[in-house]
């Protein structure tokens, strides 16, 4: 069994498909854990050799979803498109580019046009990633999330009319979870700056688009955009590319987590404590910021998007805390980042003694903070806000004998039912930071909101 090797223009197969299949039994390793990490080892490994933006994949599974979700609604697909079709197309469309493993660096990121010869070998990632995928599924057998990722990343260049590649197909002959992504993708590529060319807008990408309905794209999907677009919008503001991601650490991280995965031949419980601690290593830098400690960006909006969720399900509230360091560019200016940086470690050390262990922090920005509260209403955000704030004002920040006072601002949010996405939300909370600035800072504003009662 080899692990992937990435040597110049060269890059082996992820996985040898001749070794006998992995042992699932109970004593030797939990399906359920297996699945999960080999799906997040995946995610980091086709993340890690993305080119493109930082919040790509994040954009790609929500349209991917929202487009599902709409389709599920329809008479024609209502038995085709269930919970479970919905579920595995957000997990398993990150990996619709994992095939970019193989594909050399000097093609990967030529920051100019490609060649005929340099597009044919772009070209070649979705028949490398089907084959990776392939691989994997010889070793777990019978696996859906595998079976529906090969899937995607096999056919989500195929085109409606059949001008696509790399087998040519058409129509339905391409899967519905490929014709899915097809769009996701082709609408985030078109409305993302890339290093050749800015970003267009939306109603350009439309227009593209809707002139490829029953081109390039499936005729049903391209109705289920027009009928999403409002959440497509939501969507792309939320996971704007505030942060680069590309080739780097991770993908050794990736491949070595994926390597020891296949490759382990201990007891159970030895070996699930094992996996978790790679786990654990693997997914602390991609969601944790260095300084603070804290959930950074990315964190807190797969956190967000969890509880509201669940919270929407069971009808419950959750509110968010938008925080903002007041006038902290002075701090910096005044004292120096090394000062501004000790104050953002002990705001963070402030803010975690001011929460419930159920509620989450992360550092969103420079100076920027987001609490996300589960199951909580607009008053008890607004509580927890009042004291955030009067505890960080008390606090005294030692520099190095020097002694520095900063104040906070806070918006107030909570989920209303009118609200299609966290986007909504997040929006709200920004308002609401803005007034609580405009009213002289140091103050705490609260959005409007019909309350969600909480059971």
């Amino acid at each position: 069994m080899q692990a992937l090797i990435i040597d110049g223009d060269q890059a082996s197969e992820l996985l040898d498909a001749e070794d006998a299949p992995v042992n699932l039994e109970p004593e030797r390793l939990a399906e359920s854990e297996t699945r999960d990490l080999a799906m997040f080892a995946l995610d980091k490994l086709s993340e890690s050799r993305d080119p493109e933006t930082g919040a790509h994949i994040e954009r790609v599974q929500g349209y991917s979803r929202l487009l599902a979700q709409y389709l599920g609604t329809t008479e024609k697909y209502h038995d085709i498109v269930d919970a479970e079709f919905i579920r595995l197309i957000f997990r398993a469309s990150p990996l619709h580019d994992i095939g970019k493993v193989g594909i050399s660096d000097s093609v990967l990121l030529k920051p100019g046009k490609l060649t005929g010869e340099e597009v044919s070998i772009m070209q070649a990632h979705a028949m490398l990633g089907a084959q990776t995928l392939q691989a994997s599924l010889q070793k777990f057998s019978g696996v859906p999330f595998l079976q529906m990722a090969r899937d995607i990343a096999m056919a989500h260049h195929e085109r409606w009319d059949g001008k696509g590649y790399p087998l040519g197909i058409f129509g339905t002959n391409i899967p519905l979870c490929a014709r899915i992504v097809a769009l996701a993708d082709v609408y985030d590529a078109l409305t993302s700056r890339r290093i050749y060319r800015e970003a267009i807008s939306h109603a350009d990408a439309r227009a593209i688009i809707v002139r490829e309905r029953g081109a390039h794209f499936d005729p049903d999907i391209v109705d289920a955009f027009l009928n999403t677009e409002a959440q497509f919008l939501a969507i792309k503001d939320q996971f704007r590319d505030d942060e680069q991601v590309g080739p780097g650490p991770r993908l050794t991280a990736a491949i070595a987590l994926q390597d020891e995965l296949l490759r382990q031949n201990q007891g159970s419980q030895q070996l699930n404590e094992h996996l978790t601690s790679l786990n654990h290593r693997l997914q602390k830098p991609a969601v944790t910021d260095d300084l603070t400690g804290l959930g950074n960006r990315r964190a807190a909006m797969h956190r967000l998007e969890e509880h509201w969720a669940v919270c929407h399900r069971r009808e419950r509230p959750v509110a968010v805390i938008a925080l903002d360091i007041d006038h902290f560019k002075q701090v910096n200016d005044q004292y120096g980042h090394s000062a501004g940086d000790i104050v953002l470690k002990k705001v963070a050390d402030v803010l975690r003694s001011c929460v419930r262990s159920t509620d989450i922090i992360c550092r969103v920005g420079g100076e920027e903070f987001l609490i996300v509260l589960p199951s909580q209403t607009l008053h008890e955000a607004e509580v927890c806000a009042h004291r955030c704030r009067q505890e960080v004002g008390a606090h005294r920040f030692d520099f190095s004998g020097q002694i520095i006072r900063v104040t906070l601002s806070a918006g107030i949010a909570t989920r209303r039912a009118d609200m299609q996405a966290c986007a909504n939300l997040l929006r709200d909370a920004d308002t609401a930071l803005c007034a609580a600035k405009n009213a002289g800072r140091n103050a705490v504003r609260a959005a409007p909101a019909d309350p969600i009662a909480a059971p």
